[in-house]
């Protein structure tokens, strides 16, 4: 493992492949947080021979890959740096797309038992704990793991994305089955407030960055979102947002809600969005409300992108049926319609 800044990145695995494959020009994609880390690898790149242009754009995760961008600099390979691997996409041959997850080195052990024991100072009769990690710091788990049973507690990681154990991304909960309370080694709220609205599960942020442990409170976003559906009740009008991303691009979800909801007499126009933003969604005209086909993290994050009332396609039966009394955060996640089960026409 190479050691750039505090990331282990497996440059010699990199290089391997690299030349085996014959890459002349690569296209290096990274999100924010990890853009210098890009540059730095970059300049190695480079020293062993090889053409490097860096993507100045976000990389919102393993769905965001710049297929675009590689042609227009005539790139044979892209690496993507941060994500696990491809979300919803299925590779093609060329470009060449290699998933660099950039582990952190920092051990997290110590903020997962601090977790751990707050979360059993909240409650004792907490008997058993779900692991949830992002990538980064997924190369601690069986450490973790181990460390917790060693301190008394029963800690366990179940499989998630690609049925590795643990492992969690932003649109994809499925690690955190069962148990009583759930801790998330994560930075920031992103991650922990998704396992926490998945699971309905008390959850802990174990951050390895801040070296801080916080408590996730899911129940002023909910309201604020629940809110904003109930606005959508009555509405008319309707945008379907569909995003351009090749794991976020869902026409065919958004033409089948634009044919239900055209049959249920309201009007429904799709529209199809590079980058999603309140300016472009507004250039678009008034609606009464949003539909978002694109990263279903957006209704719940980022509900200022758009001027109304924000729907997932999950959550329109309960829109539809102007009831929200059996609402499911799980819904929030899901890709595809639910509609009413009666009174559609």
């Amino acid at each position: 493992m190479h050691k750039i800044d505090n990331y282990e990145i497996d440059i010699k695995k990199i290089l391997t492949i690299l030349i085996k494959k014959k890459v002349k020009r690569i296209l290096i994609q990274a999100p924010d947080g990890l853009k210098n880390l890009s540059i730095k690898l970059s300049h190695v790149l480079e020293k062993h021979g090889f053409s490097v242009v860096l993507s100045g754009g976000h990389a919102w995760g393993g769905c965001d890959i710049v297929f675009d961008e590689a042609r227009l600099t005539d790139s044979d390979a892209i690496i993507h740096i941060g994500h696990h691997g491809p979300v919803r996409i299925e590779l093609p041959k060329k470009p060449l797309v290699m998933f660099v997850p950039a582990f952190y080195s920092v051990d997290p052990t110590r903020i997962l038992l601090e977790a751990l024991k707050q979360a059993s100072q909240y409650n004792s009769e907490f008997k058993e704990y779900v692991l949830a990690t992002t990538i980064q710091h997924h190369k601690w788990l069986g450490k973790m793991l181990i460390e917790a049973r060693k301190s008394g507690f029963n800690l366990k990681a179940f499989p998630g994305v690609l049925g590795i154990n643990g492992l969690i991304i932003g649109c994809d909960y499925t690690a955190v089955k069962s148990g009583d309370a759930v801790i998330a080694v994560a930075g920031g709220v992103f991650h922990g407030l998704g396992a926490a609205l998945w699971s309905g599960k008390p959850t802990w942020i174990a951050d390895p960055y801040q070296k801080k442990v916080n408590k996730v409170d899911t129940k002023k976003i909910l309201s604020k979102h629940l809110y904003n559906l109930s606005l959508a009740f009555d509405s008319q009008s309707f945008l379907i947002v569909v995003s351009t991303k090749p794991g976020q691009f869902n026409l065919k979800v958004a033409e089948q809600i634009k044919e239900i909801l055209e049959k249920l007499g309201k009007r429904a126009e799709i529209g199809i969005f590079d980058e999603i933003s309140r300016e472009n969604i507004m250039n678009m005209g008034e609606f009464d409300a949003y539909i978002n086909t694109a990263c279903p993290r957006l209704a719940i994050d980022d509900p200022e992108l758009f001027p109304g009332p924000v729907i997932n396609p999950g959550e329109l039966k309960y829109v539809l049926e102007k009831n929200l009394e059996d609402y499911s955060p799980r819904d929030l996640f899901l890709l595809v319609p639910r509609f009413p089960r009666t009174g559609l026409p």
